[in-house]
């Protein structure tokens, strides 16, 4: 899975993001984007975007969990 350069903006390292995706609690789908929503590696909630595109996944946004996110 590719990461973009927009999803460092936040200081989230990448392990902390994948790891974030594959122990989510909830998965949020809007339009090309799916929203995942878990614990990196610390246990911080986070917020992570993966954009669908005709090449691989792409992670294009990753920071600490919003209060929308945490409901």
């Amino acid at each position: 899975m590719r990461f973009a350069a927009s999803a460092r903006r936040h200081g989230i390292s990448e392990d902390d993001a994948l790891h974030a995706c594959r122990n989510a609690i909830r998965i949020v789908q809007m339009d090309d984007l799916l929203m995942f929503i878990g614990a990196d590696s610390s246990g911080r909630m986070l917020e992570v975007g993966i954009a669908r595109t005709d090449e691989a996944p792409r992670i294009i946004h990753a920071m600490k969990a919003g209060p929308n996110y945490l409901r």
